[in-house]
């Protein structure tokens, strides 16, 4: 028979089903598993195939390595997650997560933390603890294929009579119920106590805010309040420009999801932005923000939006506009080539912004997972008035989410046109009114950039442009974090890290690694509560020229 998206097999005690897909993929399932198809598309000769094992399990053998662009994930239902191009392995669900590698390599991510399994290593997930434990198999693989066949003399289980199979045949299963354990999954460890700013004003925050997962729903209500001096007035609700005293605005709706595959809505914290190749935005977000995002796919197209609003409180209802930035775009898959446009207007009431509209337009194919195109970007209105912002990127951009991202090719900045205007910074300068774009071209340049998660101990971004053909412009900016306890497994969740970033390391003639323009930041984070924990921040700010030291109680 033929399974179909949302598809889901429940295998009783005695029984064995092999499944067999396009691209040579084979998927066996032990008796007592339970598994649900979330994804089954095809387009040409790339797949988009996930599926989640409940429980049980599943040996899976792809034998013909996958097209760049195509997927194949398997995940269960503590968000542990197996990513595969070309291999044979088991994924195991239950208590523990475990995963079985036999041939190739496996990637594999749990929340944040991210390694690769290779040929006869196997992975051990305690969810509960948050631990990976990489170990040598403890199976061969010829004694687990012969396992997963029942034996002969055992009994299939009696079947129930027909009236009440009925509902369960429509659904397409073969068993009469659900594991109860299988219905919800929660996050509760989402607390945030200290110092945020926000929309230019100094605010002490106090948040709790789960997070509950009911299939392909995600829902998490908070409760949340503020004060924008300490001793000062308790507010209820999320700091806004209407502060309420009354302890029901504390109610707040701080995440809500809903993932159908055609059609994907996401309610909650600002996500890193990276639009085209990257050559205007890249990784810009609201911080202490929540934004809408809305995306519609049918078939090769795209369509998607970006609305920076969040609801302030119930009790009153209000809500607020967190961020001055609107985009939206659309995506094509042309023979295997793509066309992606996107728009983001500016919307500040500022009489000084620097823009007001902004037109991206790429096109690139992918080659062995690395894409090479070219990408053209145009700002206009504000105070540009009847002057035109523009450049553009030709090269290639590479991305493995969370592993690794890498770019290097000729950059091109017109008049008026600031390479990687709308980045981390972009907010907070905003507010300050401090984005200045440079009246005369940059000219020509070659720019690159490297991030790397280095098994989970440790990630690394580097970044370096040079201008050579023009007025110039000359940076390297770098971020490091290392977790401790990736490095000596007995410590608990202890991380450092800092960052840097330095315009004009060339200077006639000199090289200089500090000079007014340079940010720095070394920070400390601690857990105390699960994922919870003191950071303390020591950093210079380059906009106020003043070194700074910070402490917050926040969720890493």
């Amino acid at each position: 028979m033929l399974i179909s998206e949302g598809y889901e097999i429940l295998n009783p005690k005695g029984a064995y089903v092999k499944l067999n897909g396009p691209q040579e993929i084979n998927i066996e399932l032990t008796e007592n598993s339970q598994i649900i198809f979330e994804t089954l598309q095809k387009s040409g000769e790339e797949i988009d195939f996930r599926y989640k094992v409940k429980k049980g399990l599943t040996y899976n053998t792809i034998d013909k390595k996958l097209l760049p662009g195509s997927k194949f994930i398997v995940s269960d239902n503590q968000s542990v997650v197996a990513g595969v191009r070309g291999t044979r392995f088991a994924f195991e669900s239950g208590e523990k997560s475990i995963i079985r590698v036999f041939e190739g390599i496996v990637s594999l991510s749990l929340d944040d933390k991210a390694l690769f399994a290779d040929m006869n290593k196997m992975v051990v997930f305690d969810v509960f603890n948050k631990i990976a434990d990489l170990k040598e198999l403890d199976i061969k693989e010829d004694e687990l294929i012969k396992e997963l066949e029942p034996e002969e003399d055992i009994e299939p289980e009696k079947q129930p009579d027909e009236k009440k199979d009925e509902k369960t045949e429509k659904s397409g299963s073969t068993s009469e119920s659900k594991p109860a354990e299988d219905a919800v999954t929660s996050d509760l460890t989402n607390l945030n106590i200290g110092n945020v700013k926000k929309n230019g004003t100094d605010y002490f925050i106090y948040s709790f805010a789960p997070e509950f997962k009911f299939g392909f729903l995600k829902l998490g209500i908070g409760l949340n309040a503020y004060q924008k001096e300490l001793n000062g007035t308790m507010y209820y609700g999320i700091p806004s420009a209407t502060d309420s005293t009354d302890p029901l605005s504390a109610v707040t709706l701080n995440r809500l999801g809903i993932d159908l595959g055609f059609l994907n809505l996401d309610y909650g914290r600002s996500p890193y932005y990276t639009y085209a190749l990257g050559m205007l935005a890249n990784r810009y977000f609201v911080p202490n923000a929540l934004v809408f995002d809305a995306a519609f796919n049918l078939y090769n197209v795209s369509v998607w939006a970006h609305l920076p609003y969040e609801l302030a409180s119930f009790v009153p209802f209000s809500f607020n506009q967190s961020s001055s930035l609107f985009s939206a775009g659309i995506k094509l898959n042309a023979f295997d080539t793509i066309i992606d446009g996107t728009y983001i207007y500016e919307s500040s009431v500022l009489t000084s912004k620097p823009f007001e509209h902004v037109a991206i337009l790429s096109l690139y194919k992918s080659l062995l997972g690395i894409k090479f195109g070219a990408e053209a970007d145009l700002l206009f209105g504000g105070s540009l008035k009847e002057k035109l912002a523009y450049g553009g990127f030709l090269g290639s951009f590479f991305d493995i989410p969370p592993f690794a991202q890498f770019s290097l090719g000729l950059s091109y900045s017109g008049d008026y046109f600031e390479p990687q205007l709308l980045g981390p910074l972009y907010e907070r300068k905003r507010e300050l009114q401090t984005i200045k774009l440079p009246e005369k071209p940059y000219g020509l340049g070659a720019v690159g950039n490297l991030s790397l998660n280095i098994f989970n101990f440790a990630s690394v971004d580097i970044g370096y442009k040079n201008y050579f053909l023009g007025e110039g412009l000359d940076v390297l900016s770098g971020t490091l974090a290392v977790s401790l306890k990736n490095i000596v497994g007995s410590m608990p969740d202890f991380t450092v890290g800092g960052a840097y970033l330095n315009k004009g390391l060339f200077t006639n003639g000199t090289f200089n690694i500090w000079d007014s323009d340079t940010f720095f930041e070394v920070y400390v984070f601690y857990p105390v509560i699960g994922t919870n924990g003191l950071k303390y921040k020591f950093y210079y700010d380059p906009e106020t020229a003043k070194f700074v030291n910070s402490v917050i109680f926040e969720s890493k």
